[in-house]
C-alpha cells in the first residue's frame, strides 16, 4: 500500500492535493436526496456529488462500524484483518495505517469525530486527535483505567460538562444505542455531536499550517442511532408521508418490526432533561409568532399560521408529555 501510495504523490508532487475525507456511521444509500430520496433535504452533501463523480454501485466492505473504519484506516479487507463485526476492546496492532503513510509523504494529517480504536486515544499515525467516541460502552465502565475513559478521549463529552455541567450527556434522551425509538436532542443545536464535529472541522482546516496539505477524516457517529436530531427535523418529519425504507427478500420482517407504540414511547425521556426541551419548544414557538417565515424556510412547507402553530404544538406535546 505504501508504495502505491508514495506512486501517485510523485506523480501530483507539484499539485500536492488537500485531501478531506467525510464519514457517516450506518447512512442508508437508499436515502440519498441527490439520489432521488424525497423526504431528505442535504444541500451540503449534495453540492459536492454534483461538483464531483457519485459512484452508485460502491459499496463498504463490511456493514458494521468497527471493522469498516478498520478496513478505511489500514487498508485492508476484514477477512485480513480478522476484523468481521462489531467488539470492544480489541487492540488495533496494524502493520501500516493510512494516516502514517500520508504523514511519511509531508501532510499533516488529523480525524475529528468517530474513530472508534482501541485504545480510545490510540493516534494510529495522525498528528492530531479530535475525538468523539462516546459510544463505546466499555469505555464508560467505572473499572475503566482513566486513560482509556471517554471522560479523557472524548472532546464533544468535555463540551457538554463545560457548558451544562457534569449530568449532561450524549445519551441524555434516554433512548440507547441502535434503538427504533427518536427523541429529539435536549439540549441546544450547537451542541449537537454532528455539530460539534462541523465546526471542529472548520477550525481544523481554518488554524492549520497552510504551508503544507493536509488529510483530514471527519466522522460523524450521526445517522447511528439514537439519532438525536433536531426539535425542528423531527416536526419536519411528522409532517411528512414518509416513503417506506428499501425492501427485499433478504428483510426479515418479523424481526424488525418495532412493537413499541408513541404512548410507550413518551416514557423514556428522562424528567430532569425536559426543561431543555420546554426551553427549545418555547424557541420555536416564538420564532413561529414572530417571523413565521423562519419555520417555512427551515421545513420547506408553506402553512397557514394556525397550520404551522397546530403542528408545533401536536409534535412539541409528543415530545414533552
Amino acid at each position: 500500500m505504501a508504495s502505491g501510495v508514495q506512486v501517485v504523490l510523485e506523480g501530483l508532487e507539484s499539485v500536492r492535493p488537500n485531501v478531506v475525507i467525510i464519514a457517516c456511521d450506518q447512512f442508508r444509500g437508499d436515502c440519498l436526496g441527490f439520489d432521488g430520496y424525497p423526504n431528505v433535504k442535504m444541500p451540503y452533501l449534495d453540492t459536492p456529488v454534483v461538483q464531483g463523480t457519485y459512484f452508485e454501485s460502491a459499496y463498504t466492505v463490511c456493514p458494521s462500524c468497527i471493522p469498516a473504519c478498520a478496513s478505511l484506516l489500514a487498508g485492508q479487507c476484514p477477512e485480513m484483518r480478522g476484523r468481521v463485526g462489531y467488539q470492544d476492546d480489541i487492540p488495533w496492532n496494524y502493520e501500516r495505517m493510512m494516516s502514517e503513510v500520508f504523514s511519511a509523504a509531508g501532510y499533516q494529517t488529523a480525524p475529528v469525530g468517530t474513530m472508534y480504536v482501541h485504545s480510545p486515544c490510540l493516534a494510529c499515525g495522525f498528528q492530531y486527535l479530535c475525538l468523539y467516541d462516546g459510544y463505546i460502552g466499555s469505555c464508560r465502565k467505572v473499572n475503566c483505567p482513566h486513560w482509556m475513559h471517554w471522560d479523557v478521549s472524548d472532546g464533544h463529552l468535555r463540551l457538554l460538562h463545560s457548558e451544562l455541567g457534569p449530568i449532561a450527556d450524549v445519551n441524555a434522551t434516554g433512548v440507547k444505542n441502535n434503538s427504533w425509538i427518536s427523541r429529539p436532542w435536549p439540549y441546544e443545536e450547537r451542541l449537537r455531536p454532528t455539530n460539534w464535529v462541523a465546526d471542529e472541522r472548520k477550525w481544523s482546516i481554518a488554524t492549520r499550517d497552510c504551508t503544507w496539505p493536509f488529510l483530514l477524516v471527519a466522522s460523524f457517529v450521526r445517522s447511528c442511532p439514537p439519532f438525536g436530531s433536531s426539535a425542528y427535523y423531527l416536526i419536519y418529519c411528522l409532517a411528512l408521508d414518509l416513503r417506506p425504507p428499501a425492501s427485499g427478500d433478504w428483510d426479515d420482517t418479523a424481526a424488525t418490526v418495532c412493537p413499541l407504540t408513541r404512548s410507550v414511547v413518551r416514557l423514556v425521556y428522562p424528567r430532569h432533561n425536559r426543561r431543555y426541551m420546554l426551553l427549545n419548544a418555547q424557541i420555536c414557538l416564538n420564532n413561529a409568532a414572530e417571523s413565521p417565515q423562519i419555520i417555512d424556510e427551515t421545513l420547506s412547507l408553506k402553512m397557514t399560521v394556525e397550520q404551522r402553530m397546530a403542528l408545533l404544538v401536536r409534535a412539541l406535546t409528543f415530545f414533552i408529555e
